[in-house]
């Protein structure tokens, strides 16, 4: 069973602390077979943590669909572009990064092959001999993060002439970054 809850209650005795949560009407056959199962000598495992906002399907997958429209209308100039690659000017131009040092040039090679191991969006400027910039993804992209990525992607598709949403769903479709309903795209490795 995986519920939210906006209360929580403490209760101090002599055994401990123990904590009370009330679940939806709905949940109450899901908290019987739970009990049930302790009855039976099972024990329960329970996490309780802060829920995180994950964000919208629709922003991320309007997101791909820039940097493929992007990339097509880039390519028609005889050079292939992909979707990846407008993604990672994209992360560069305007993606959170920081910045490291290292100790010989064999560390620094194996933090890189870490970092961007099977990440699409991971993104790696070697700035020195033993210096790098870290670039995030956009997977780790926090609400406003991601603002600021379709921002670019979006002026970089109106530069290439790309038809792009009305304005307000563009709108709509970050603002709803976020909520509970929305889930990650397992397919996403940005």
């Amino acid at each position: 069973m995986k519920t939210t809850v906006k209360d929580l209650v403490v209760l101090r005795g002599t055994e401990g602390i123990g904590l009370m949560v009330s679940v939806p009407f709905r949940e109450a056959e899901d908290v019987q077979k739970l009990q049930e199962s302790i009855r039976r000598g099972k024990t329960l495992e329970v996490e309780i943590k802060p829920l995180s906002k994950a964000r919208t399907l629709s922003a991320n997958n309007y997101c791909w669909h820039l940097c493929d429209e992007i990339a097509k209308k880039l390519s028609q100039e005889k050079v292939y572009y992909s979707k990846e690659d407008v993604y990672r000017e994209a992360i560069k131009d305007c993606g959170p990064y920081r910045n490291y040092h290292f100790m010989d040039k064999e560390s620094l090679e194996y933090m890189i092959k870490g970092w961007t191991a099977g990440r699409v969006g991971r993104i790696v400027i070697v700035t020195g001999d033993y210096e790098a910039d870290f670039y995030l993804g956009s997977r780790e992209y926090n609400r406003e993060q991601m603002s600021r990525l379709i921002d670019c992607l979006l002026a970089m598709a109106e530069e290439q002439g790309v038809k792009l949403r009305p304005r307000a769903d563009i709108e709509e479709m970050l603002n709803k970054w976020g909520n509970k309903d929305d889930s990650k795209s397992k397919a996403d490795t940005a």
